[in-house]
């Protein structure tokens, strides 16, 4: 074999490899999920967005693999701030698009980080009675559980 081919040859291996272990790198799921509540003013901006001011005992958790990334939030509101959860939620720069309000019991939006298990701060009562938001802002699909009687929310935004 001559040098000229051996070279190419090594190139080419060496772009194989580098293009393999390139799509594996894109692909790597990771996640976190919090073990103990934040304060709202301990978050980056971007966390802030989903988040309105008052918010206490703020928990989260994401999950990004590729292009797909699920960020789940769940807080408390002082009890002379939930009349403005629905105005905060529907209100922002973005418009929100295709919006479905029903009322519910026990039910929490999806979790869909696999291989990870539901913390118990994700948890609902069963006869937990709420109100459920569902909507499209920009390109963030949005669902909210709003508990008034636990002056909870949960709240859930994934990119599509």
């Amino acid at each position: 074999m001559n040098r000229g081919c051996l070279v190419a040859l090594c190139v080419g291996i060496g772009f194989l490899m580098l293009s393999i272990w390139g799509t594996g790198a894109f692909f790597a799921a990771e996640y976190h999920v919090d073990e103990a509540p934040v304060s709202r003013h301990e978050l980056s901006a971007a966390a802030c967005r989903y988040i309105p001011e008052g918010a206490q005992n703020v928990w989260r958790a994401w999950y990004y693999c590729g292009q797909v990334s699920d960020h789940y939030l769940r807080f408390d509101m002082p009890v002379e701030r939930m009349g403005e959860i629905e105005s905060w939620l529907l209100g922002g720069k973005e418009e929100v698009r295709d919006l479905k309000k029903t009322d519910v019991v026990g039910e929490l939006p999806e979790w869909q980080i696999r291989d990870v298990a539901q913390p118990d701060w994700w948890q609902v009562a069963k006869d937990a009675k709420g109100v459920r938001y569902q909507f499209f802002r920009g390109r963030d699909y949005v669902s909210v559980l709003v508990l008034p009687a636990e002056r909870r929310v949960w709240l859930v935004y994934f990119k599509v």
